[in-house]
C-alpha cells in the first residue's frame, strides 16, 4: 500500500513539474526534485512519528 502511494506520488508530481510547470532548465528541475523530496522525507516522518505514537500509547 506504502509502495502504490510512493509510486502515486511521484507519478503526479513528474506529471506537475513537467506538465504544469513547463520546466525546462535542468537547475529547476534539480529544484524541484530536492523539494519534492525534502516533502516526502517530511511526510514519512510523520507518519512513522504517528505509527509509533499509536503502539506507544496501546501498550500503556
Amino acid at each position: 500500500h506504502l509502495k502504490d502511494k510512493f509510486w502515486n506520488f511521484i507519478f503526479y508530481k513528474f506529471i506537475f513539474i513537467f506538465g504544469v510547470l513547463n520546466v525546462q532548465r535542468v537547475e529547476e528541475v534539480v529544484l524541484w526534485c530536492l523539494w519534492f523530496s525534502i516533502l516526502i522525507f517530511l511526510h514519512l516522518m510523520v507518519q512513522l512519528c504517528k505509527d509509533r505514537f499509536e503502539y506507544v500509547s496501546k501498550t500503556s
